[in-house]
């Protein structure tokens, strides 16, 4: 038994192969049924049994019944489906991102807050301990000064009582931004044993506030409070930073209009 194949071309100008059997290697069809022309019929009742051959048919005249069963393909590469979104997903997953975002905005300024009013708080705390800690060394007064930097802010240092502003080797932190010095409208935190609490501001601090002693005691011995909120936003919490007569420093925290409680 031996294969043909036969290659045409069909309008517009598409390749097609078709394919049949001969049951004798002498006998042979040119398939007039599907071609005008046959080429290379002569000789083929010599064609040795185990060799391929080609036969090709240029037509243009096809009847009734003709079946053609395959396009040929001359690319060698698989084809592939490119996989992406349609404008309509993408812009729904766009909006589902913005709402998702918008709602997680307030949560995270509160944050941003909070831990701005911590920071804050833990600076002059940290500030108080170094001047107690600096007159114990030097074994002398050495005062803690407060004072106006601008309409908002202040500066808090640690230097002599007579200074009026602070030099550029002394330790000082600025009490300004979102976090700033609140000094009037809040009452305490009620602690026992500590009287009544002196507010820092403008008023008390000349820049100086107070001092410690080469003991590490307040002088004068009173009680101080120093409130660290933001101005501009009425609805957040507060920080006293409270200063005992021994010395000792407490951090305390209170929503807006809520109890206090310490920190540490």
């Amino acid at each position: 038994m031996m294969a043909f194949q036969f290659v045409t071309f069909l309008p517009p100008f598409r390749l097609y192969v078709l394919s049949f059997r001969l049951e004798s290697p002498k006998k042979y069809h040119c398939l007039a049924a599907l071609a005008d022309h046959c080429l290379g019929a002569a000789g083929a009742s010599n064609w040795p049994s185990d060799q391929s051959h080609h036969w090709y048919v240029a037509s243009s005249v096809f009847k009734r019944g003709t079946t053609l069963t395959k396009s040929a393909t001359h690319s060698g590469t698989p084809r592939t489906v490119t996989a992406g979104f349609s404008m309509v997903e993408l812009v729904m997953s766009i909006c589902v991102m913005l709402i998702l975002t918008a709602m997680a905005i307030p949560a995270l300024m509160r944050s941003l807050r909070t831990y701005q009013l911590n920071s804050a708080a833990a600076s002059v705390s940290d500030l108080l301990k170094f001047t107690r800690f600096e007159a114990v060394r030097q074994n002398k007064k050495v005062s803690f000064l407060l004072k106006p930097a601008n309409a908002t802010d202040w500066i808090a240092w640690t230097g002599l009582s007579t200074d009026t502003a602070p030099a550029p080797t002394e330790k000082q932190f600025p009490i300004a931004g979102f976090a700033t010095l609140v000094t009037s409208g809040l009452s305490g935190p009620n602690i026992a044993g500590s009287g009544a609490l002196n507010v820092l501001s403008g008023s008390t601090c000349t820049p100086s506030c107070f001092a410690f002693d080469a003991r590490g005691a307040v002088s004068p011995l009173n009680a101080y409070v120093l409130y660290i909120g933001g101005i501009n936003n009425p609805d957040t919490s507060y920080r006293a930073v409270v200063l005992l007569p021994s010395g000792s420093v407490q951090v305390w925290s209170a929503p807006a209009g809520g109890p206090w409680h310490q920190v540490n």
